[in-house]
């Protein structure tokens, strides 16, 4: 069974972001329409087995969030019923946990207490 994938408003905008930076820095938007193309394909890759994709822990908890890599961001989604849910596109090197979880107060406290 193939999971639908749908995104969530933030990582469309993660997304729109990606693509104005690389084209502002590359100097050409076919090239940012590829990268954001291959970033969909990598996502889509995991359509038929989306546990295929990394599971994100904190300490030995297991957050819900699933992650693959594209290149210099990752795609953080959730499988929920027959739905890929992305969450958010960052940069690998970004504080992604403080963003996924910026609204859940006490989360990212001690995960060993």
């Amino acid at each position: 069974m193939k999971y639908r994938i749908r995104y969530s408003p933030a990582a469309q905008d993660d997304a729109d972001a990606i693509w104005d930076d690389l084209a502002e820095f590359l100097g050409d938007d076919n090239r940012a329409e590829a990268y954001v193309e291959g970033i969909a394909d990598e996502i889509a890759s995991v359509s038929a087995y989306p546990k295929s994709g990394s599971p994100l822990y904190y300490g030995h908890l297991f957050t819900g969030f699933y992650w693959v890599l594209y290149r210099n961001h990752k795609v953080f989604y959730r499988v929920v019923d027959n739905w890929i849910e992305v969450a958010r596109i960052l940069h690998a090197k970004s504080d992604y946990m403080k963003v996924l979880f910026e609204d859940e107060p006490g989360f990212l406290g001690d995960p060993y207490e």
